[in-house]
């Protein structure tokens, strides 16, 4: 009988390498308030941003790509990759990092959001990184072949830490998607017109000034002498 083909693990579904801490918007200090991991594809046909802040997998902090520390987040716990890294802003990592790169579990639907793996038995409403989120984490670890583990674990080491004598990239097959650091995008729209708007009222300012010197000055000329 003819064995099914191997396509490569199915653990980690996509990462992202050496994004900058200033460009990520972190969102407000408080409780179910979120931020924005924003990433587009390095290679591929499929175009749009993706917020990763509530994927859930393994993350690393750098210091100008000095590794400083290895995390892991959600596979043990209700967490996300977004909320750890935002409370590394604040403990005692703070001011030791500039960098991260995360690698991470859940795939990325064609409508360019996570495909958060659920319990059946759990609510189908909230996110992967909250209280009331619980995940199918666990099972996807459990239905891996330990080959493939062992394949993921050298490539998140070899990805993170960049052995000297490592000339071979990590083995995570063809199934990982790479994802570039993306820049969020303000609200043009309501900005300009507030912008345009100001501008409107400084040059209507300007305009009734020139015009009250133009009066004075003629007021003066007409005076007798």
């Amino acid at each position: 009988m003819r064995q099914p083909k191997d396509r490569g693990q199915k653990i980690i579904a996509n990462m992202g390498l050496y994004w900058d801490r200033e460009r990520v918007f972190w969102g407000k200090q408080a409780r179910g308030a979120k931020g924005e991991l924003l990433g587009r594809r390095a290679s591929g046909k499929r175009k749009g941003t993706v917020n990763f802040w509530d994927q859930v997998g393994i993350y690393a902090l750098y210091e100008n790509y000095k590794l400083v520390y290895v995390g892991q987040a959600g596979l043990s716990d209700k967490s996300c990759i977004g909320k750890r890294l935002r409370q590394h802003l604040n403990d005692d990592l703070a001011g030791r990092w500039n960098k991260f790169s995360w690698f991470g579990l859940f795939p990325v639907g064609p409508d360019n959001k996570l495909v958060v793996a659920r319990d059946p038995h759990a609510p189908s409403e909230g996110s992967a990184c909250g209280p009331d989120a619980a995940t199918s984490k666990s099972e996807i670890l459990m239905n891996s072949k330990l080959s493939h583990l062992a394949d993921v674990l050298e490539g998140v080491i070899i990805e993170v830490a960049e052995p000297p004598m490592n000339a071979q990239k990590g083995r995570f097959g063809p199934n990982v998607e790479r994802y570039d650091q993306a820049d969020r995008e303000e609200a043009p729209a309501k900005n300009s017109e507030s912008l345009k708007q100001k501008l409107q009222l400084a040059i209507q300012s300007l305009s009734d000034c020139l015009q009250a010197l133009e009066k004075t000055g003629r007021k003066r000329e007409s005076r007798p002498k």
